[in-house]
């Protein structure tokens, strides 16, 4: 019996592990030229956008969904809203008056 970490005698070396030439052929992809630069009369996607939305030859329902889409871009999300009921409003406003008056 072999001691740990020894081999066995008749150990043959392609038992186990990656054998060269196994496996599934790797994929060769020809290599492809992509124009990525921005046209500069549209430099940023907002400004294509912008420019769809004032086309007047498009359908003003497509256009509001544009506008719709645009909005996030321009316009904050507020914060979190609390509801107050009107006569906790009151309530408050009734608060304040005293503490003028004071």
């Amino acid at each position: 019996m072999p001691l740990p970490g020894e081999r066995q005698p008749y150990h043959n070396p392609n038992w186990g592990g990656a054998r060269p030439g196994s496996g599934r052929p790797r994929l060769i992809l020809p290599e492809t030229v992509v124009d990525v630069t921005p046209k500069p009369e549209f430099a940023k996607p907002l400004d294509y956008l912008w420019s769809r939305i004032n086309d007047p030859a498009l359908w003003a329902q497509y256009r509001d969904q544009l506008a719709v889409k645009l909005l996030p871009f321009f316009h904050p999300r507020l914060g979190m809203t609390v509801a107050f009921s009107r006569r906790l409003v009151e309530r408050k406003c009734e608060i304040g008056r005293r503490h003028l008056l004071v």
